[in-house]
């Protein structure tokens, strides 16, 4: 069995990015064949994701898990067609396939930078376990981590299959009845773009369902030296809120749009690798406000020099509105602030500064606020140690974590670290409070009698030392 765990206690930038304050996230590949039982997914599951042919399985995502994917390769369609079979008897009120153009190769393997054969994959599983995807997606206390799938219903379990210098020819694969067929490849999109790839966008204004005339879309690609998103191509909506921007070179993009008096947002992405592919898109815009408010320390003086940032926003229809950029503001003496160009709806304010933890993380303020908007920052402190073995020897290169006590809840702060040369590490900005540290990553749920566990005690403005010690390995 070889078993990779990628992050066990990952710091999560995406759960409050500006003040540096980490979630625990769970992401495992394996590439064992051995048998996986049913994790709570919907009856017969198990059986498609214990075929034969399967190189690897992945679960995650961060934050909670619940996803599974199953990697396969099979040695021609009547394989394939056997696993279909399989499939169609999952108790399910849907089944999907997925046909997607190959080859296909997948990040998790070994070769994949290079497109080597041994990263090759012919079809994929995909199955949700129903709790985790609601505690994830519909849960209203967490509007601070929604995405594009907030209130979404539960992605019925899928499979795709890559067809393209594989193993599967698509004209000899049978398609069981109960089974909705959704075809991807290029040659079966509504259009057959030429010079490049081809999009479609039509713009509305989210109040009024109408139509933004002059919006700007953008088909953006990363720019790695400078680390952000570039314009690569750009066009304008007519009368009817529609633009077609064509001969879109291969690459993998981002769309934006853009237009006076409206929150800019993401609308999504564009992979067009293949150089041929059509794409369609719908989005919607909100109007600007403005968000004004306060930031005091926890004896309720006003704090000055304090960023605050809109970075999560919901529109009038709770669902996510991704931003082009976050919208920002710094505090003057009285520690008030003056954040412009929130798009109206619902927003998750995040403050941050040296050395600053921001109380309250997720709460949600509505855009526009007839209330003024209180902040609570309060001073961290800093945990320093050392790692070693029974006997001493300091050990560099391993994981150790802080966390509250029992199981962390999203908004808990906690987090990991490699130790460095001669076993040291340390952790900075730490909110006040009780915590417990392990050497041990795969304690999910922190207990004062784990094994090696230690408490440690975090006051603000000063520097906790600790000694942490590797338990014995238990004997075999």
């Amino acid at each position: 069995m070889k078993t990779v765990k990628l992050c066990r206690r990952l710091w999560a930038i995406a759960v409050l990015l500006a003040s540096v304050q980490p979630a625990f996230a769970l992401i495992t590949v394996s590439t064992d064949d051995r048998p996986v039982e049913n994790l709570g997914w919907p009856l017969g599951c198990e059986a498609v994701a214990n075929r034969l042919g399967r190189v690897a399985w992945i679960e995650g995502p961060a934050f909670g898990g619940g996803q599974c994917e199953f990697l396969f390769r099979c040695e021609n369609a009547a394989q394939f067609n056997d696993a279909l079979k399989t499939f169609a008897a999952i108790v399910a009120p849907r089944l999907e396939l997925v046909v997607h153009d190959g080859p296909e190769y997948s990040v998790h393997l070994e070769g994949y930078q290079d497109a080597q054969p041994q990263a090759r994959i012919d079809w994929r599983f995909t199955v949700w376990k129903p709790e985790s995807w609601h505690r994830l997606h519909s849960n209203p206390l967490n509007a601070g981590l929604m995405d594009t799938n907030s209130w979404e219903p539960v992605p019925p379990p899928r499979v795709a299959v890559y067809i393209g210098e594989g193993s599967i020819v698509w004209k000899d694969v049978m398609v069981p009845e109960n089974v909705a067929a959704i075809d991807e490849r290029a040659e079966s999109a509504p259009v057959k773009p030429q010079g490049g790839g081809l999009l479609h966008a039509q713009v509305f204004d989210m109040a009024t369902g109408q139509p933004v005339a002059t919006a700007q879309v953008a088909v953006a690609r990363f720019n790695a030296e400078k680390r952000r998103w570039d314009n690569a191509l750009t066009g304008r909506t007519d009368e009817r809120g529609v633009v077609e921007i064509g001969k879109i070179p291969p690459d993998n993009y981002r769309i934006y749009v853009r237009a006076p008096g409206y929150a800019s947002r993401m609308l999504g992405y564009f992979n067009n690798r293949r150089g041929n592919r059509y794409y369609e898109f719908i989005g919607e815009l909100v109007h600007t406000s403005a968000l004004r408010g306060v930031v005091v320390d926890g004896d309720g003086q006003p704090m000055a020099n304090v960023a605050v940032s809109s970075r999560w926003q919901l529109g009038i229809n709770g669902r996510t509105y991704e931003p082009e950029a976050p919208a920002a503001a710094t505090t003057g003496p009285a520690g008030r602030f003056e954040i412009g160009q929130v798009g109206r709806g619902y927003t998750v304010l995040l403050g941050s500064g040296p050395g600053l933890y921001m109380l309250n993380p997720f709460e949600l303020h509505p855009v526009p606020s007839d209330e003024e908007i209180r902040i609570v920052m309060v001073r961290t402190g800093a945990v320093r140690g050392k790692l070693t073995d029974a006997e001493g020897n300091a050990l560099a290169g391993e994981t150790v974590s802080i966390g509250r006590p029992g199981r962390p809840h999203r908004g808990d702060w906690g987090g990991s670290v490699q130790t460095k040369e001669g076993g040291t590490f340390e952790f900075a900005k730490v909110p006040p409070g009780d915590y417990l540290m392990t050497p041990d990553p795969s304690q999910i749920e922190l207990k004062p009698d784990g094994p090696g566990v230690v408490a440690v005690k975090v006051r603000p403005g000063e520097t906790a030392e600790v000694k942490l010690v590797r338990p014995p390995a238990a004997p075999k």
